[in-house]
Order: C-alpha cells, then sequence, then structure tokens
C-alpha cells in the first residue's frame, strides 16, 4: 500500500526537522550512508528522543515500508504513540495511527484516531476519506454518507438514500478518485466476508487505474470470493 496520502500536511514540518538534523550529521554521514528513512529517523531519535517529528516520521516510514509485519506495526505503534504523546496537537500522529489501526482490523480505534486528525486539519480531504472507510468497512453507509457530504470539496448536498445498499454506493461514489482508500476499503470488506460489497470500490479503483496491478488483483480475489470465477478470470 503506498503513501500518497500523507499528503503535503506534514511534509513542510518534516523537511524543517531534516535541516536541523542535517547540520549535526555531517561527521556521522562522512562514514555512513543513509539506506532510507527509516535509518534517518532512528538516527534523530538517538540525538534527540523527545523529537515528536522524528517518532512520527519514523512510524510512517516503518507502517509504509515493503517489508512491514506485525513485529514492525507494533514498533510502529509504539513511535506513532510516541508523538501524540508528546506533541498532542501534531495531526500526523493521528493519521499514522488510524491507518495502523485500520490495518489491524482495529476499527473503533482507527475511528477515534481519524476523529481527531479531522478535528485538528478540518480542511484536508483524506481525513474523511479515511474516516468515511471506517465507518463503511464496520457496516455504517449513512454515517460515511453523511460524513463525505459535509466535507468541504463535494460541490452539492447530498440527499438521503432509502436503503444502506443505496448508502454504500453513494459513500463510495464520493470517495471520487481516492484509489489507495478505494483499495483499502475492498480490501478490509474481503477480509470481513463481504466480497460483494467489496467488488464496488475495487471495480471503481480498476476503472481508474487500469494499468495498476493492486486493484486489479483485489478485485479478482472478490470476485473469486463471491463465487464468480469467470469474472475472477478476467481480472
Amino acid at each position: 500500500m503506498g503513501a500518497s496520502a500523507h499528503g503535503s500536511w506534514w511534509r513542510r514540518g518534516i523537511v524543517a526537522t531534516f535541516a536541523i538534523v542535517a547540520l549535526g550529521a555531517n561527521t556521522w554521514l562522512q562514514g555512513q550512508v543513509w539506506q532510507n528513512s527509516e535509518a534517518l529517523w532512528r538516527w534523530a531519535i538517538e540525538q534527540d528522543g523527545n523529537c515528536a517529528l522524528c517518532h512520527g516520521a519514523l512510524g510512517y516510514a516503518i507502517l509504509y515500508s515493503a517489508q512491514v509485519n506485525d513485529v514492525a506495526l507494533l514498533e510502529a505503534d509504539d513511535h506513532l504513540r510516541r508523538a501524540s504523546a508528546l506533541r498532542p496537537t501534531m495531526p500526523m500522529s493521528y493519521f499514522g495511527l488510524g491507518m495502523l489501526r485500520l490495518r489491524q482490523g482495529r476499527y473503533r480505534e482507527a475511528e477515534t484516531s481519524l476523529q481527531t486528525f479531522v478535528k485538528l486539519e478540518p480542511a484536508r480531504r483524506e481525513g474523511y476519506n479515511r474516516l468515511a472507510l471506517v465507518y463503511l468497512a464496520q457496516n455504517r453507509p449513512d454515517e460515511a454518507l453523511a460524513l463525505l457530504g459535509r466535507s468541504g470539496d463535494i460541490p452539492r448536498p447530498v440527499t438521503a438514500w432509502q436503503d444502506s445498499r443505496g448508502a454504500f454506493a453513494a459513500a463510495v461514489a464520493l470517495l471520487g478518485n481516492d484509489v489507495e482508500t478505494l483499495q483499502y476499503l475492498g480490501q478490509a470488506l474481503i477480509g470481513q466476508g463481504r466480497a460483494e460489497d467489496a467488488i464496488v470500490p475495487l471495480r471503481r479503483a480498476a476503472m481508474i487505474v487500469p494499468r495498476v496491478p493492486g486493484p486489479r488483483f483485489w478485485l479478482a480475489r472478490a470476485y473469486e470470493a463471491a463465487g464468480d470465477a469467470e469474472r475472477a478470470r478476467q481480472e
């Protein structure tokens, strides 16, 4: 899963912190090579264990690492919680905790973290999308629809729907072209045994980025789980 949802809302702070860290890194760098962002932020934390942004950035780096596993997720959780404790008003730690707990299927905790993020960053669409994802994963489509309907960049009011299936489809449509959120949602629904529901966001994601393998792979999994072997083979 990619890191595109990070957005520029926390990168500016990381760049500033990196500049400060780099001033003290010249001697160290003479004999070492930064192999990845995890190495950078681990070193930064060694220099200042109370750097909230460093803990948050390391948590993100671990969370979105290609080699992430259950043990790594626990470490990411530790760093993100440390970041939020050191600086309770820093949005990035709550977004990271929300995504981590979503990945673990801890939806209520993910909901709490993402609600905090939305309060701190009310203009950021990704917060509304991921919180709506959590609602949809918990089979609460009306709440997802209401949330997306009041987020800042929806062009017109959303009317009430008569049934939960209609609300689910409408909420997925309002996620727009957010492929990462659509794929996260599809994967979560497959894991819950809701394959037919999973087809809706995954089919949309596959249409948006037809040459990207991830959405099509999960769409095939959804069709297979729904008992449609022919459609699964086509994907």
